[in-house]
């Protein structure tokens, strides 16, 4: 983890893919970041790199995490497979391969380990453990998340029996219309 901006040499790089499409600008988006770092005192820069080379390099990196040649800040995302919260914060396991950034701390992977062990036979207990695997997450600031998005679902009057899945939304095939 970065302490400052010392740790990575002169400049902490914000990296960015030149074409996103969950962005419209990205790198108007990483540029603000950079802003911002800037008036933190970090002497941050920003790093474009092309579309097609953006995964490997940030998430293929051989540059020890920490390092001037890797990722320190990038522009990122996270979908779960399935909505669960174990699905969403493993990723922050030491050596994960969606954990670029390199954080790891071995406690934290042996609470998940406990609490995926809870997950088929105690889940109220296993969503408490998550519950303190995500709190601690957040003390110790392994990610700075820029955005949460929020679906919106507006319907008729005349349409019933709505239901909205927490992973894939509305679900069209249970709707009737009158």
């Amino acid at each position: 983890m970065i302490e400052d901006a010392d740790a990575v040499g002169d400049k902490v790089t914000a990296w960015v893919m030149d074409a996103d499409p969950a962005f419209p600008d990205p790198s108007e988006l990483m540029g603000h970041v950079v802003e911002v770092l800037n008036d933190l005192g970090l002497r941050a820069d920003l790093k474009i790199v092309q579309r097609d080379k953006y995964f490997d390099t940030v998430y293929q990196s051989t540059a020890a995490a920490g390092s001037k040649g890797h990722p320190q800040v990038y522009l990122s995302g996270w979908i779960s497979d399935y909505p669960g919260a174990g699905n969403f914060l493993q990723q922050f396991r030491c050596g994960s391969f969606s954990n670029p950034s390199g954080w790891c701390s071995r406690s934290l992977d042996a609470k998940m380990d406990e609490a995926l062990g809870l997950q088929a036979t105690y889940p109220g207990a296993a969503n408490r453990a998550w519950t303190e695997i995500e709190h601690q997450l957040v003390e110790e600031a392994a990610q700075a998340p820029l955005t949460n998005p929020i679906s919106t679902n507006a319907v008729s009057a005349r349409v019933g029996n709505v239901q909205v899945h927490p992973q894939w939304g509305i679900l069209l095939s249970r709707l009737w219309v009158q």
